[in-house]
């Protein structure tokens, strides 16, 4: 894997275990979508203005904010871009902020899956990520209001990271229900028409997986998944509580 380290990273012994890190990462997520990601390389800069995926360029580019030896604020980073780079660019011109939670979800979800190979350090940044001043609590069944004031907010500012935190903890549970299938269902998220609110655009991702379910590992995964969401997002009173399973 290419890694480019900016001047202002700390030097590290470790980069080449660093390097094998995101490629193991890689393949983990690789797996679940169902597809290879396209080309791309990741730069690392702490003075970058924020983590981004730039698709328009080839090959890609994924830039991590960090300094090189923080090693678990990478790898959040990474998983996060990544999964846009998995989308791929349309996607973000759809439904922005669901995006973003899917990505945001993406951190939590493959981090814990990678967690068991790696360091315990890992575990305690995602125990972080659960706690209360990480997220911001709103009424979860008002997303699939499109008039509400949150739906309205996230139009605007699709990139709340603490909403959109809060929205992804409460999805974790139905991703490690269907794991692959999951993420394959998301996949087709940049196949969907834009502009769509959340009820039509899960529907409208129900039916584009079901065309294309032969990458399923179960037929009715879409529909099973689309209820899933459903359920969770309208169980207002979730406790969020954080478990290596």
């Amino acid at each position: 894997m290419r890694i480019e380290y900016s001047v202002s990273c700390q030097p590290s012994i470790y980069r080449t275990a660093f390097a094998e890190s995101l490629e193991s990462i890689e393949a983990i997520m690789a797996a679940a979508f169902g597809k290879e990601p396209p080309k791309y390389y990741v730069s690392i800069d702490p003075d970058f203005e924020s983590p981004q995926c730039c698709y328009y360029q080839s090959p890609a580019q994924i830039r991590l904010q960090t300094d090189g030896i923080h090693e678990c604020q990478a790898f959040y980073q990474f998983c996060h871009e990544l999964c846009h780079l998995f989308i791929g660019p349309n996607g973000y011109d759809r439904v922005s902020w669901l995006e973003e939670t899917i990505c945001e979800l993406a951190s939590l979800y493959f981090m814990k899956a990678y967690a068991p190979w790696t360091c315990f350090s890992i575990h305690e940044h995602l125990r972080l990520q659960f706690r209360p001043e990480k997220y911001t609590p709103f009424n979860l069944a008002d997303l699939y209001d499109s008039q509400s004031c949150i739906s309205q907010y996230l139009s605007k500012c699709n990139c709340d990271r603490k909403r959109n935190r809060y929205i992804a903890l409460a999805l974790l549970p139905v991703a490690e229900e269907f794991n692959e299938d999951f993420w394959r269902f998301f996949s087709s998220l940049s196949n969907i028409e834009p502009g769509l609110t959340l009820e039509t655009a899960i529907g409208s991702l129900s039916r584009s997986t079901n065309l294309g379910n032969e990458q399923m590992n179960n037929a009715k995964a879409p529909s099973d998944i689309s209820a899933s969401i459903s359920r969770a997002l309208n169980n207002v009173s979730r406790e969020i509580q954080f478990s290596i399973s």
